[in-house]
């Protein structure tokens, strides 16, 4: 076992991120002085033209310059005024970049809990972004620093959950990666038979990924052998093509000197045959004469034949080209009547499996309304000041679901989004409906983190999902409005709370786990967390799907958290019917040209004066 471990920490000597070594600053060069000297200056002029792109776009190489130097210090506070400017910008991926560099320098400097909070924040802006890849890296730097604190458990569970997104992007080098640290964690953890477990799966992977990079490698030396091999052959063939034009342009050389003695030859016999050529012209021109006349009159002759003949073959071939031309247009017309028969048919059959799948989903929409009608009928003003319901689904049925239930004290709202939209997503909604209806009015079960307990329990075992590979879920938000205890408690999976009370608005969040699907990330968190606030006058809550924020516009810019909740804010005094008529105007303006990407849904409520 202990060369088992030794073998471990020889390979760990392979990872940059896990290594920790003090090093020394390297002194500023005056090319790097003046480097700095003019970024500053471009900042400030890009700060006067109001340009924050490119004022931080400065700012991160006067960073990067005093990083290479090992000046951490300076490096990271030039990171943290450029991030300040992208978060005016609202520029996701500049923030997680920053995030992630503040991450690194801090754990550089020790500073372990610091870097921690900057990699948990990178984290989270790259799932906004779902960017699978970066997370993979987030959670391995994550795991790093969480080595270094000796937070040995939370360090697997983070690399638990990129192995996770590894082997869903079947990314061979990544799990490689993920089962090498935790390989080195276990063992930091005094747990040497899972350290050698999980080494074992690391090997294994390594030796399959330089497999295929050999693989890869002889392949392109061998297509390398090969151009080689053609473009010698091809030198070759160009070689062979010289000769044959030096040998030809030698015969031709040949040819042109026995041309030239030939006709000097023929010269001095003319010279001395001329004048009895000249003598005999005259006695053969009038025989010529004679016999020109002959022929000119016999070829008169043969024209007058030919030009009939070829005439007559005109005519026949235009005869029964036109004959043959006429069948073929007969025979093309029944094949084309026949085509057009076929294509009606098909066309009335797709007709009518359309208007049968419309009426199917149309029905569905049917159920689907009468559920929520149940959940509209509640005279929820006798508890509450006012409410709206902004309800728009993606397709004809939705995903995204709302449900209240009402005793003489208590008031329970529920806002869900389910996996997928249109009709896989409306079945969904249609369980987690059915469900909450026994959880809470069957079993009088009102505590919202108790809620989505039961509720997952119930899905998992509902859809059998420990033995198959079906991952459905939702992510939903839960309200409990205690009138006897004058107290609001809220749980969430993966949705939040939006409070707007005196001029302050609170975003409350739920956890990162979702409701059935998948259960590595709740079996890691145990439970859903519970959240209680005390009820105050005119206060106003906010529960939604994530279709809003996630809607683009023409230019694929989304709407984003951030616009959305601003927006919100803005809204939030004025009555709830104008708080709808606000936000459905805000998102089709927003969403204009562009196609509605998924379900959307916004519940708006506020507690009366005297409560």
């Amino acid at each position: 076992m202990r060369n088992i471990i030794l073998l471990i920490f020889t390979w760990l000597c392979a990872f940059p991120a896990v290594a920790q070594v003090d090093v020394e600053v390297v002194p500023l060069l005056p090319a790097d002085t003046f480097a700095i000297y003019q970024d500053r200056q471009k900042a400030l002029i890009a700060q006067q033209q109001g340009d924050l792109k490119e004022e931080s776009r400065y700012y991160d190489q006067i960073a990067f310059i005093y990083w290479e130097h090992n000046l951490f210090e300076k490096a990271a506070e030039w990171y943290k005024k450029s991030l300040i400017l992208n978060g005016k910008l609202d520029n996701l991926s500049g923030m997680s970049m920053i995030n992630s560099n503040l991450g690194i320098l801090y754990n550089d400097m020790h500073q372990y809990e610091t870097a921690y909070g900057y990699f948990k924040q990178t984290l989270s802006y790259r799932k906004m972004m779902k960017d699978d890849i970066s997370m993979i890296s987030t959670l391995i730097h994550m795991s790093v620093v969480l080595n270094n604190l000796q937070r040995f458990d939370e360090s697997i569970g983070v690399l638990n959950e990129a192995l996770t997104l590894a082997r869903e992007l079947n990314d061979i080098e990544q799990m490689t990666s993920c089962y090498g640290m935790l390989s080195e964690t276990y063992e930091k953890a005094k747990q040497p038979d899972k350290a050698y477990e999980y080494f074992g799966y690391y090997r294994s992977f390594h030796e399959e990924m330089r497999s295929e990079k050999e693989q890869a490698a002889k392949k392109k030396l061998s297509e390398t052998n090969l151009q080689l091999k053609l473009l010698e052959m091809e030198k070759e063939n160009q070689d062979l093509q010289l000769r044959l034009a030096n040998r030809e342009l030698i015969n031709k050389e040949e040819e042109l000197y026995n041309t030239r003695s030939e006709n000097e030859s023929l010269y001095r016999k003319y010279t001395r045959a001329e004048l009895e050529k000249n003598l005999l012209e005259k006695d053969n021109l009038l025989k010529e004469s004679i016999l020109e006349r002959q022929r000119s009159e016999q070829q008169q002759q043969q024209l007058s034949i030919i030009f009939l003949s070829t005439l007559l073959v005109i005519i026949l071939m235009a005869l029964l080209i036109f004959i043959r031309l006429y069948r073929m247009k007969n025979k093309m017309n029944i094949l084309l009547k026949e085509r057009n028969q076929l294509i009606i048919k098909q066309k009335e059959e797709i007709e009518s499996q359309k208007i049968n799948l419309t009426d199917s989903i149309n029905y569905a929409l049917r159920i689907q309304n009468a559920a929520l009608k149940k959940n509209r009928e509640i005279d929820m003003r006798s508890m509450l000041d006012d409410f709206f319901i902004f309800f728009k689904p993606a397709a004809i049925v939705s995903g995204d679901f709302y449900w209240f239930s009402q005793t003489d004290k208590k008031l329970v709202l529920v806002a869900a989004d389910c996996t997928g939209h249109g009709v896989p997503g409306a079945f969904m909604s249609l369980i987690g409906m059915n469900l909450l209806n026994h959880i809470v009015e069957g079993d009088g079960i009102f505590m919202p983190d108790e809620i989505l307990l039961k509720v997952n329990y119930a899905i998992v075992e509902m859809l059998d999902q420990k033995n198959n590979n079906n991952f459905d879920g939702m992510d939903a938000a839960v309200v409990t409005l205690d009138f006897e205890k004058k107290q609001i408690y809220f749980a969430g999976a993966y949705r939040p709370l939006l409070i707007c009370a005196d001029d302050e608005i609170i975003l409350v969040k739920g956890n990162m786990a979702s409701v059935g699907g998948s259960q590595e990330l709740f079996n890691y968190i145990g439970k859903f967390d519970l959240k209680t606030f005390e009820m105050k006058p005119s206060m106003r809550f906010y529960l939604f799907s994530d279709g809003f924020c996630d809607q683009p516009n023409e230019n694929f810019k989304r709407i984003g958290s951030k616009q959305f909740h601003k927006m919100l804010s803005q809204i939030s005094k004025q009555p709830m019917q104008e708080q709808y008529a606000a936000v459905n105007k805000f998102f089709d303006n927003w969403k204009q040209g562009a196609d509605q990407v998924d379900d959307v849904m916004v519940l708006g409520f506020s507690l009366k004066q005297s409560i």
